[in-house]
């Protein structure tokens, strides 16, 4: 993912999808979505969970990168 958004002729595309995420990750937390739903409703948000496997584990590798990379989700409670 990273390799492709250097590689993309526009430099704001990162942060744009990034915000996007941002707004929906704050309505579902505002929906008080339990974390499952959250990540779920996330899922659907980037693509969602059906097609063929190759179209899945893209849309999971979307969201792994963006909260690997990004602060636009919450960090978890301390256990």
């Amino acid at each position: 993912m990273e390799q492709y958004l250097r590689r993309t002729p526009r430099a704001d595309l990162g942060e744009r999808i990034a915000e996007a995420f941002r707004g929906r990750f704050s309505e579902l937390v505002d929906e008080g979505r339990s974390p499952d739903e959250v990540f779920r409703a996330l899922q659907e948000y980037a693509g969602g969970n059906e097609g063929p496997p190759t179209r899945q584990v893209a849309v999971l590798a979307v969201l792994s990168y963006y909260f690997e990379r990004c602060d636009i989700f919450e960090d978890p409670e301390p256990a």
